[in-house]
């Protein structure tokens, strides 16, 4: 779907200045511009708090606290009982 042609693409220029005239191609243009740099600006928004969130939430550390208690030997969880001694 993405595969344009230079003939393509000229035969849709072509027919947008048909449609639309030339005066008011540049004005078209411009808000094109316009909305594609908000439509970036907003994107770019959305994934710094994403990543920021993302750092905030830190997956890893509960794994970390664990992986440092059992090297100090501290237990998280309790021992398991030993069915013999009841």
């Amino acid at each position: 779907m993405g595969n344009f042609g230079i003939q393509e693409i000229v035969i849709i220029v072509v027919i947008i200045a048909l449609l639309f005239g030339s005066t008011r191609l540049p004005g078209i243009a411009r808000g094109t511009g316009k909305h594609l740099r908000k439509t970036k600006d907003s994107v770019g928004t959305f994934k710094d708090e994403f990543e920021s969130g993302m750092r905030e939430i830190d997956p890893v550390s509960p794994i970390k606290e664990t992986m440092k208690n059992a090297e100090t030997g501290k237990a998280t969880t309790p021992p398991p009982k030993d069915p013999a001694a009841e």
